[in-house]
């Protein structure tokens, strides 16, 4: 388990107005009024390569969540050439989208929450009851789960605690998840790599209040949340108190990038799944249009017209009509092997086979692990950046709590020492391998039958429930043993032989000598439980 130390930031006097106001010397400049915000806001974070960067991930979020219909539509309008065909491309778009690798290849690479993390923040018993109920009211795994998979899909992603209120006003720790398709970075004006506020895209909605300017933009830096317009003109400035800024952004770069965001990267997937998607359309509109077509031959001037041509309906055709047939279809194995091609090449560029991608064949538990060894190697550089982010998360989220819920103490938490020991994903064995190895960590202390109940056989036991199901199981299957020595005694046969029985030491019971399976028939283990 991994321990950092976290030091309160100490607040800064500056606000955003003064920090953009920066001279290019250094010197402090003039602060911003609301006019010149809006105006540098709108210069530098309203320009066509900005938008163009929110939409690369507007698309990315709608693909991950099985849309972009758009997309591929607009990709089927710029490769074909006439109306026609694009209208008949067009209409199977919505029909062929069953195959998604981006989604695939961001779950594969998304494990470093797949089991549950252990965390401590230090304190007494109480402050650690405290932040553990506030995160297990929060699912904090699955909330940063989520946050894992989003990570890999963008390069980077923002996090922020917020506190919100009920319909009966009952406060609870939230935590928003932000992509680049709804933020924008405010960097230094001196400095392109150092990051002063973030822009959060917010959509407020009200019955009875117009307002003269709409807010649709947040401006959060280190002292205060500025709501913002279309037009990044401000509506409203709310100093939050926090000494800190309230989002975390996580990004798997080790060095500052001048305005933060990772470029292009990720666009594989995004080009991927559009191939994938195209070779599933074109082999389904050939899948279509496969058939058999009539040709005939002679005087047709007499041939019923408009017979339906089917299968099942034979065709009038007059003497001297002769009826050939024409196949009209074409092998479409070679858009599934063109979709396998292109699932392959993407998956290999992040440690994933085609072999791993569709399950194919059946290999040992050794030959799995190896063939997981790219994705266990990823999965170990993931953790570095969630080790250092969850004790600033966490920081941040019990200033949000104690300044924002501070008529709910049960929510009130410190991060004094925090610590946090990822849960290791299990390793795909049959049942006989996993007896086997528990078996040999169990002689070497490494594991006891109390975790291995738990882990395999209830997960929702504690300790002390796992205890009794334990007792049971002794004493009913010592009463077996018993009830078959009495057995074997009859019969005639060697009691050496019994299961679970060693040499016998004594005359067997008699007969009539019966066993309760619910009596206390292991003592030591019921003082143990007790």
């Amino acid at each position: 388990m991994s321990e950092a130390q976290q030091e309160p930031a100490p607040p800064t006097t500056k606000g955003i107005r003064q920090i953009l106001a920066t001279l290019p010397s250094g010197a402090p400049g003039v602060p911003l009024d609301d006019a010149e915000l809006a105006l540098y806001l709108r210069n530098h974070y309203n320009t066509d390569a900005e938008k163009e960067r929110r939409e690369r991930h507007r698309v990315r979020d709608d693909m991950y969540r099985d849309g972009g219909c758009g997309e591929m539509t607009r990709l089927v309008n710029e490769i074909f050439e006439t109306e026609k065909v694009k209208e008949k491309r067009r209409k199977l778009v919505k029909y062929t989208r069953y195959s998604n690798p981006l989604k695939q290849i961001v779950g594969e690479m998304s494990t470093v929450y797949s089991e549950p993390a252990a965390r401590s923040v230090g304190g007494d018993q109480g402050n650690e009851k405290r932040f553990k109920d506030v995160c297990d009211a929060l699912m904090i795994d699955e909330v940063l789960d989520h946050a894992n998979r989003m990570l890999n899909l963008h390069r980077a992603v923002l996090l922020g605690p917020r506190v919100r209120r009920d319909e009966d006003d009952v406060p609870s720790l939230v935590i928003d998840i932000v992509t680049p398709a709804n933020a924008i970075a405010v960097v230094h004006p001196n400095d392109s790599t150092l990051v002063v506020a973030w822009i959060i895209r917010q959509e407020y909605k009200s019955f009875r209040t117009e307002w003269v300017r709409k807010p649709v933009w947040q401006l959060w830096s280190r002292q205060e949340a500025v709501l913002l317009d279309e037009s990044f003109h401000p509506v409203l400035n709310i100093p939050h108190e926090l000494g800190m800024n309230p989002w975390l952004a996580l990004t798997f770069s080790a060095e500052a990038i001048p305005g933060f965001w990772p470029g292009e990267e990720g666009e594989d997937l995004v080009a991927g799944r559009l191939m994938v998607w195209l070779s599933d359309l074109l082999g389904t509109k050939e899948t279509k249009s496969a058939t058999k077509m009539p040709m005939f031959s002679g005087d047709t001037s007499n041939m019923p017209r408009e017979q339906a041509l089917d299968t099942e309906l034979p065709i009038q055709a007059p003497e001297g009509v002769s009826v050939t047939t024409t196949d009209m279809a074409m092998d479409t194995s070679m858009f599934r092997d063109q979709g396998d091609h292109v699932l392959g090449r993407n998956g290999q560029g992040y440690g994933l086979s085609l072999a791993a991608l569709t399950h194919q064949g059946v290999q040992s538990a050794d030959a799995r692990e190896a063939m997981k060894e790219p994705l266990r190697q990823l999965r170990r550089r993931q953790i570095k950046t969630f080790r250092r982010g969850e004790p600033v998360l966490f920081t941040i989220s019990s200033r949000v709590l104690a300044k924002n819920a501070s008529d709910a103490p049960a929510l009130q938490f410190q991060v004094l020492t925090y610590g946090v020991d990822f849960g290791e994903p299990q390793v795909l064995l049959s049942e006989a391998e996993r007896l086997a190895n528990f078996e040999k960590r169990r002689a070497m202390g490494l594991d006891n039958t109390v975790d291995m109940y738990i882990r395999e056989v209830n997960p929702d036991a504690d300790e002390r429930e796992a205890w009794k199901a334990i007792q049971r199981n002794v004493t009913i299957e010592t009463a077996r043993v018993l009830l078959m020595r009495a057995l074997q005694a009859i019969s005639g046969s060697p009691r050496e032989n019994m299961p679970g029985e060693g040499p016998a030491t004594g005359p067997p019971p008699a007969v009539n000598d019966q066993v309760n399976p619910t009596s206390e028939a292991a003592p030591a283990l019921a003082s143990a439980v007790a």
